[in-house]
């Protein structure tokens, strides 16, 4: 416990980045290493499609999908005090129809595509609101939130290389032309209980604050007139707006980026072997690098590291768009590392900058439906470049999406966004008071 206070941390804060360490494991293992590998090579050839495309957008459908629900969803849970309840339940959905993925015979690819887009649903929806919780475990000073990310991010990270290289996804004689079926389901089994457990001490000790105006909403329309009443006050909110504007079209080209790369690497002749090496490498990288953005906040700032990571993540895509060898693809998955590292990071910091502690779950969750709601824009741009004139110039093409969102990220005034939310709170009890309660 001294050591733990020495670098500012309490059960909390390690309890949420525990579950965070469960869960990245989970989702590398599954959503961004195995389950596109096995899309992509259980998709027959007569199909006659792109699979990086198909899967981009299969990925996009999950998460608009997500998108339309986290803004209500997260006004529910506000004021209902079910945060962790939410996480729970949508974990135990993404685990069901990702391992039922795995299970289904490799010739009914529709099916494989529906389950797919089902767990990555169920996983937007889980990280929206799990992502909230970092304002109610920690103050909501820069350095703070800063230092509890990055703490989180290499824990994270951590926990996933240590649950890939366990299950040996680099090894050789699992990264041959085929990947055996058997190998997947025990892959998506065993991460599954990784993450059940080192999720148990967040879901069971972490005390959720209550809300004052818990029980008085009784209806689903209150609940909704809530919902309105949130984002009608956001929209208010000029640098707020600004800061969503600016990440949607940032995270739109990252995760459309990060959806498709390991799975062009594979059509360009990239290795199965180098492509499972590069993924656990990716996570060596979040390990360290997690604390040493957090040196550079230290040094830059919050808003400058932002900034340096959409850099990183734009030239991450253009690099991509070289590949041609196993060395390239091994420079490209150093860069996105960093780039995934920093932007995971700040994109929260910032977020929880313009937020209130008595709101956050409705801020975290109308940000994630404003994101992904917008996250088809940037499949739908790589799916049209790719039928005109090939993967490559569909990354290219992402890039210069995420540029628009450099652009507008340069213009936001953080303290002026911080001082109207300080000033004009949203509040459950304004919509309470509007139905008479």
């Amino acid at each position: 416990m001294d050591l733990l206070r020495s670098m500012n941390l309490d059960f909390d804060k390690v309890a949420w980045s525990l579950f965070d360490a469960g869960c990245w494991g989970y989702a590398s293992v599954t959503v961004s290493t195995l389950v596109p590998l096995v899309f992509k090579q259980d998709t027959p050839k007569s199909a006659g499609l792109d699979v990086s495309a198909v899967w981009a957008n299969a990925v996009a459908v999950g998460t608009l999908a997500a998108g339309l629900l986290c803004p209500f969803l997260g006004a529910a849970v506000d004021v209902w005090s079910l945060r962790k309840a939410t996480v729970a339940l949508t974990s135990v959905g993404m685990i069901v129809f990702l391992t039922m993925f795995a299970a289904v015979d490799g010739s009914q690819w529709v099916l494989l595509i529906i389950l797919a887009v089902t767990g990555v649903m169920f996983y937007s929806v889980m990280q929206a609101v799990y992502n909230s919780l970092i304002v109610h475990v920690t103050e909501s000073s820069e350095d703070e939130l800063a230092w509890l990310s990055a703490v989180q991010c290499a824990i994270g990270n951590a926990g996933a290389m240590l649950l890939m290289s366990l299950l040996g996804l680099e090894d050789a004689k699992h990264s041959g032309a085929v990947i055996p079926r058997q190998y997947v389901i025990k892959a998506l089994l065993v991460s599954a209980a990784w993450f059940v457990v080192l999720a148990m001490p967040l879901l069971i000790f972490f005390k959720e604050p209550v809300s004052a105006n818990a029980g008085k909403t009784t209806t689903l329309s209150q609940t909704v007139r809530n919902s309105m009443n949130s984002f009608k006050q956001s929209l208010r909110n000029r640098e707020l707006m600004k800061y969503m504007l600016a990440t949607l079209l940032y995270s739109d080209c990252s995760a459309t980026l990060f959806s498709v790369y390991m799975v062009f690497g594979s059509q360009v002749g990239i290795s199965n072997h180098v492509l499972l090496h590069c993924a656990v490498l990716n996570r060596w990288m979040g390990v360290f690098m997690g604390f040493g953005w957090y040196l550079i906040c230290k040094w830059v700032g919050a808003r400058a590291c932002f900034l340096l990571a959409i850099c990183l993540t734009l030239l991450s895509s253009v690099g991509c768009a070289l590949v041609y060898t196993d060395m390239d693809f091994f420079v490209v998955n150093v860069m996105l590392a960093m780039a995934g590292s920093g932007g995971y990071i700040f994109s929260r910091v910032l977020l929880a900058r313009l937020t209130t502690r008595s709101n956050t779950s409705q801020h975290f969750g109308f940000m994630a439906g404003v994101s992904r709601v917008s996250g088809l824009i940037g499949p739908v741009v790589y799916g049209i470049l790719v039928l005109a004139a090939g993967p490559r110039t569909g990354l290219c093409g992402i890039a210069v999406l995420g540029s628009i969102g450099l652009a507008v990220m340069a213009t936001v005034d953080f303290e002026a966004g911080q001082q109207h939310s300080q000033s004009t709170p949203i509040d459950e009890t304004s919509s309470l008071r509007a139905d008479g309660v």
